[in-house]
């Protein structure tokens, strides 16, 4: 008895042993680039996501089902048009900034990647506005001129603000990043409530409060590259400059473009294919849900760009830097999975009673998809390091694509879950093909890799 220690005494000693973890935990990730520049990425995440929350459970609350869905589903076509305007300028500005030498190569290629973002932005609005109506009566909203112009306006503004948040995620500025979507977010949700109140609860309404908040969002993104990211940088190039910048950069443009495309436009599809499989409403269930249970989906996402970066960065690293992101992205989904399974019923409820007893079970399917989500983000990572565009590419496609088949296949057979099915069904298929392509080709050594990026710059 006389050498016992006293249990107080133990669980003093563990509880400070984990406070000494923690605080080397916290002091790695401030001097640590990828952890540091992840972590706000993954911040932003978060905060788009509750505010996105917050806003369409106003919307839900506000406006009609019918409004919510059709709104949604146009906003889901205009992040087509943004995955077709900035995700490839996005990734090639990761690519090639790091590697600017003087002022002039970091401003025109900036410059460069934002006005490609704008014209391909502006070409696409017109496109939607002139053939999705043809393609449902349930668009006819973007037949009319205001809403068109609302629309085309948002689709840009959003488009660039994105193409920005890579310029600083380039830059391992990804707290600049954090800024302007967190002003973004919240006059998102200050616009619905106010233009609500104030004018009417139409779809008009509720895509104005999204296209407001995307213009304001950008101009924030554009003032923080000037006032903090430039530093005398930015200088005003003639037409000529701009498109042969944009020629030097076309091999890189295209096949981050093929990538990005391949895995991010096939999935916005889905609230398309779901309203014009089944019904509006049907698509306000599927959207709100797939935008809930989003940060789970997006994490590894927002790790794995921040991956792209530190390889850009340091090429020979990039093995251990890949460990790292692993646990890094395991940290963060795997209890945010045992927050959505344990309440995701009720997060649901709060949109409305109808939306928890239509959508639970879909919600259940996507946050078991976040496993496999989080491997094949990693691994298109590093084949974005080794420069492997055409792996990268048909893993992406394959999946996307297959997730777009099988949903309109099984949406008629079990509701707004089978869109959830398909697309764990085909993650998983999207491991096995990375587990596949590993055995094949290891991950190269590190010298063999600097030394292929390093040919890539030249």
């Amino acid at each position: 008895m006389r050498g016992r220690i006293p249990r107080w005494g133990i669980a003093s000693d563990q509880a400070s042993a984990a406070w000494q973890r923690l605080q080397l935990l916290v002091g790695r990730m401030r001097r640590d680039p990828l952890s540091r520049n992840g972590l706000f990425i993954v911040a932003t995440t978060l905060v788009n996501s509750a505010f996105g929350y917050v806003f369409w459970v106003i919307g839900a609350r506000l406006f009609p089902p019918e409004a919510v869905g059709i709104v949604a589903a146009t906003i889901s076509a205009a992040s087509v048009i943004g995955i077709l305007a900035y995700a490839g300028v996005g990734m090639t500005l990761i690519h090639s900034l790091p590697q600017a030498s003087t002022n002039r190569d970091w401003s025109l290629t900036v410059l460069a990647g934002t006005t490609i973002t704008a014209l391909i932005g502006i070409g696409g609005s017109l496109v939607v506005v002139a053939v999705l109506p043809i393609t449902s009566n349930r668009f006819l909203l973007l037949h009319q001129l205001g809403p068109a112009a609302i629309f085309a306006l948002g689709t840009v503004a959003w488009s660039l603000g994105s193409a920005l948040d890579y310029a600083f995620i380039a830059e391992r500025k990804a707290q600049l990043m954090l800024t302007r979507n967190s002003i973004h977010a919240a006059a998102k949700v200050l616009a619905v409530i106010i233009l609500a109140l104030v004018l009417s609860r139409g779809p008009t309404i509720l895509l104005l409060s999204w296209s407001a908040a995307a213009l304001a969002g950008a101009l924030v993104g554009g003032g923080l590259l000037v006032w903090r990211l430039s530093h005398g940088r930015l200088f005003r190039p003639g037409w000529r400059q701009l498109l042969r910048s944009a020629g030097e950069l076309r091999t890189r443009l295209v096949g981050h473009q093929v990538i990005s495309i391949s895995g991010q436009l096939p999935p916005l599809l889905l609230p398309i294919v779901v309203t014009t499989r089944l019904s509006a409403r049907a698509d306000a269930y599927f959207y709100l849900t797939w935008l809930l249970t989003g940060v789970l989906l997006v994490v590894s996402a927002a790790v794995a760009d921040s991956l792209f970066v530190e390889g850009a960065h340091h090429p020979s690293a990039i093995r251990a830097r890949a460990r790292f992101a692993l646990k890094l992205v395991a940290g963060v989904v795997l209890p945010l999975m045992l927050v959505f399974f344990a309440g995701g019923g009720l997060l649901l409820s709060i949109f409305g009673p109808a939306y928890s007893a239509h959508a639970l079970i879909l919600l259940y399917v996507l946050v078991l998809a976040a496993i496999p989500d989080a491997l094949t983000n990693l691994y298109v990572a590093l084949l974005r390091v080794q420069s492997r565009f055409l792996v990268a590419s048909t893993l992406n496609l394959g999946m996307g694509l297959g997730t777009v088949v099988l949903s309109w296949l099984l949406l008629p057979v079990f509701g707004i879950t089978g869109a959830g099915i398909a697309w764990l069904a085909m993650q998983l298929a999207g491991c096995l093909f990375c587990a596949a392509d590993l055995l094949r080709r290891p991950l190269r050594p590190p010298a063999a890799l600097a030394t292929n990026l390093s040919a890539a710059k030249r």
